[in-house]
């Protein structure tokens, strides 16, 4: 490298560290730039949480407004259209949300619980006390609110306790929420396992004259003997109905044990409780050997059923516990509002309240949006129609369309391939002379020389580079444009929604509009420009490569010399016929030689005075 380049170099990098002086001073009092920095990171962190729940909070709001309004239209007390009918939506809506205020079920789950309650036959008023009934058993048992209300439902008319009056209705609701929740709590059955079993066991048992606590604590009890939904079912239902109507082989069983059916039937003719019987039973057999007492019970339940049966009869202390918390005054919402106080409980709860906050903020937008939804609709539907009513004069359009098309790439196919033709004429004409030879001797001789510059800008870059890494700016650079990103992507978002709703409508129209008017507008361009273009081209082409180039002058050049460095340049190109070659000589204060040669090129002067050439 050359005294030359290399006093550049070194200038070009000291007027460089005097601003990175100045930039590592400022760079003391980011301190407190990066504590206000963070400091607004955090609120724009915030902010795009915020958004991210009012989209949660949004897309919460549309499944609890559909289950409502289903709701709504099933209730039977209700009419559509009316409104009476649009006054109780709003009550059943705040009933829902009421819910989902200070527990951890949702509004939209609230409303599903609605759902469920309207089409079990429930009026509106009955769903709204059913459904805060059902929060505490739900609870409890550890389901899903729309669940819970879909298996009490249609358990009370299992057990025969869907009454017409509906305050007794309510008070059988209760008392059954609270029986099957304190059953799942005392024993290893859950309340889908009650309720499998109990759907048919329940209208037999009921009709037979069972206590409903009675019959849940059965069934709770054969739950924690491994003995749960359809074999407990199935052994229930043939207790029952094998006793109410022995055959002969029950009968022969029994007496085989010193007992007959009408030792089960009280003395105003009603069957005896089937704990009562179970308990019978075990003394009627307790001297029996293993195998008799499991032959007596399969001759008398049957052998499906002789499993359930057997367990029953030894579960009369379980079934007995049982039937005293179910008829003792433990309340179930003690149990659910204890339940609810663990950390994971709270925090569903505070879940479920940060919902409702962010339903109270979309109810400012509900109407406003659901008329705006409304116009989009209508015009949907208004531009439907439009295409259906003129679908002639579409398809018509379209087919004029596509022979504008045919008619542009007929007429635009000669002009191709001729501007095709000139194009491999003239790579063949700048093949044939030692054009590209030309080229790339000459480009070659330029990059040699601009190497040194390119390694000054390399050694700048790589300086500045390194300081914006040691004194952080890089990395604060980084996080700032990182929230500026989410930001934007976060407008991006609701512009393409917006974009969403109008692209259909701006779609076909530009379809329709967009490629006559650009093909027309293009055709007449390229008409206009084609020959003359062409023509300009090839002729321009065959006077640069046709090997007979002659000299140009060269003057009147602007050239500003840089102030820092001081040297007398004297540029001179002389002709040398023989030799064939241009030399390019440049001399410093240190008298170095920089040296261009450019075989076969012409020869010209150029000289430097004053700062200019």
């Amino acid at each position: 490298m050359s005294d030359f380049s290399v006093s550049t170099r070194y200038q070009a990098v000291d007027k460089m560290s005097g601003t990175f002086n100045k930039m590592k001073k400022s760079a003391s009092g980011f301190g407190s730039v990066l504590k206000g920095v963070l400091g607004a990171q955090v609120i724009m962190r915030g902010v795009q949480m915020l958004g991210q729940g009012i989209s949660a909070a949004a897309n919460e709001f549309i499944a609890f407004d559909d289950a409502i309004v289903g709701a709504t239209a099933r209730f039977k007390d209700l009419t559509i259209g009316t409104q009476e009918t649009a006054d109780r939506m709003l009550e059943l809506k705040k009933a829902a949300r009421d819910v989902a205020a200070g527990t951890q079920f949702s509004a939209a789950e609230a409303a599903e619980g609605l759902n469920f309650f309207a089409k079990a036959g429930f009026t509106s008023t009955e769903a709204m006390e059913a459904l805060v009934i059902q929060t505490d058993l739900a609870t409890v048992a550890g389901m899903d609110l729309a669940t819970t209300s879909d298996i009490t439902s249609d358990l009370l008319s299992s057990l025969g306790k869907n009454s017409q009056d509906s305050a007794v209705k309510m008070k059988n609701l209760a008392d059954m929420s609270r029986s099957l929740g304190l059953a799942t709590n005392m024993a290893n059955v859950d309340l889908v396992d009650l309720f499998e079993s109990l759907k048919v066991a329940g209208p037999i048992a009921t009709a037979a004259g069972e206590d409903m606590n009675q019959l849940v604590a059965i069934t709770a009890a054969l739950g924690g003997a491994g003995i749960k939904g359809s074999m407990a079912a199935t052994a229930m239902k043939n207790a029952y109905t094998r006793l109410a109507a022995p055959t002969d082989k029950v009968s022969d069983a029994l007496s085989q044990v010193g007992l007959s059916t009408n030792d089960f039937i009280d003395a105003s003719g009603d069957m005896k409780s089937m704990v009562t019987i179970m308990g019978m039973l075990g003394k009627a057999t307790a001297d029996l050997g293993n195998a008799q007492q499991l032959q007596i019970f399969s001759d008398i339940f049957g052998k499906q059923a002789v499993a359930g049966a057997t367990n029953m009869s030894k579960s009369l202390a379980d079934i007995d516990l049982i039937m005293r918390q179910l008829e003792g005054d433990k309340k179930l919402k003690d149990i659910a509002d204890e339940i609810r106080k663990g950390l994971g409980m709270r925090l569903k709860i505070l879940k479920s309240s940060l919902l409702e906050t962010g339903f109270k903020f979309i109810d400012v937008f509900e109407t406003k949006l659901s008329k705006g939804l409304d116009k989009v609709i209508e015009m949907s539907g208004a531009l439907n129609n439009f295409l259906e009513a003129n679908k002639a004069i579409i398809n018509s359009g379209v087919d004029k369309f596509f022979n504008v098309l045919k008619m542009a790439f007929d007429f635009l196919r000669p002009v191709v391939v001729a501007v095709a033709n000139g194009w491999r004429d003239l790579m063949t004409s700048m093949q044939n002379t030692g054009a590209f030879d030309k080229l790339k001797n000459t480009f070659m001789g330029l990059v040699e020389q601009l190497t040194p510059l390119r390694n000054t800008f390399i050694d700048m870059f790589n300086t500045l580079k390194n300081f914006l890494i040691d004194s952080g700016i890089a990395n604060l650079a980084v996080a700032i444009f990182g929230q500026m990103a989410a930001q934007i992507k976060l407008l991006a978002g609701a512009f393409r929604f917006l974009w969403q709703i109008a692209k259909p409508i701006i779609s076909v129209i530009g379809t329709i509009i967009s490629p006559i008017v650009t093909l027309m507008t293009k055709m007449i361009e390229l008409q206009s420009k084609i020959p003359s273009g062409i023509g300009g081209l090839l002729s321009k082409g065959a006077d640069f490569f046709g090997g007979n180039t002659t000299s140009e002058q060269i003057s009147n050049t602007n050239f500003t010399a840089p102030n820092e460095t001081e040297m007398s340049v004297q540029r001179q190109i002389s002709e040398n016929n023989t030799r064939n070659e241009q030399v390019v000589s440049i001399n410093d204060n240190t008298s170095d030689r920089f040296s261009i040669y450019a075989p076969g090129a012409d020869v010209k002067t150029l000289g430097y005075s004053g700062g200019m050439y």
